[in-house]
């Protein structure tokens, strides 16, 4: 709703009733496909109650099909496995998120890459074999390009961290991107702090 269908002046819940049917007809159309995705809500931790469980929603998440794909000429995407799509519903809110924060700030988001992208233009056209022993790179969840408000521009990565990864998984993707800015985002308050204890750098929920 806030990059394809809210005008400006308008609230996204004003634009909701719009977008919404909006959707409804390229569902029933065969151009998008939608999906209930159960996904766990950031919250503040209650020291109170160290046992109370997060917040889940059930959202809708909609995905081009194979005809909007050959009629419109966008790609599809690789087939994401069950586990995989929450995570990458959270990278696309932590892109959308910097979206605001720049528009806010006088700047825009120039454009993005998603992983799947990264890893594709990093390989084409090599080979591979055992014995070339080739390092492979560690890519973000995403890339993204920005212009600030006094017109520079810079590249910086997306990732999102998972309750699931580990202090050592955090700290080699840290080292790995090095010399360039990354963004953190992360489903709580608890693993938005050890983010930050371990990268040294601000990290945010989504």
């Amino acid at each position: 709703m806030e990059r394809f269908f809210r005008e400006e002046g308008e609230t996204l819940e004003e634009a909701m009733p719009r977008a919404k049917s909006a959707l409804r007809r390229l569902v029933s159309k065969g151009y998008l496909e939608q999906r209930p995705v159960l996904v766990e809500g950031g919250r503040a931790d209650s020291s109170s109650n160290p046992l109370r469980r997060a917040e889940h929603r059930q959202l809708w998440c909609y995905s081009v099909t194979p005809r909007a794909s050959a009629s419109l000429g966008v790609p599809l995407l690789p087939p994401l496995r069950e586990n995989s799509v929450v995570h990458h519903f959270k990278v696309l809110n932590a892109i959308e998120t910097v979206e605001r924060q720049q528009r806010a700030a006088g700047g825009r988001v120039l454009g993005f890459k998603l992983d799947g992208q990264l890893v594709q233009e990093e390989f084409r056209g090599k080979v591979f074999n055992a014995r070339t022993q080739q390092v492979v790179p560690k890519f973000a969840d995403a890339q993204l390009t920005l212009r600030h408000a006094d017109g520079s521009v810079e590249e910086v990565n997306i990732e999102y961290v998972s309750t699931k990864y580990t202090d050592e998984m955090i700290r080699d993707k840290a080292a790995a991107w090095r010399g360039s800015r990354t963004i953190w985002a992360a489903p709580n308050q608890t693993t938005v702090a050890r983010v930050e204890a371990i990268t040294g750098q601000p990290a945010f929920t989504v």
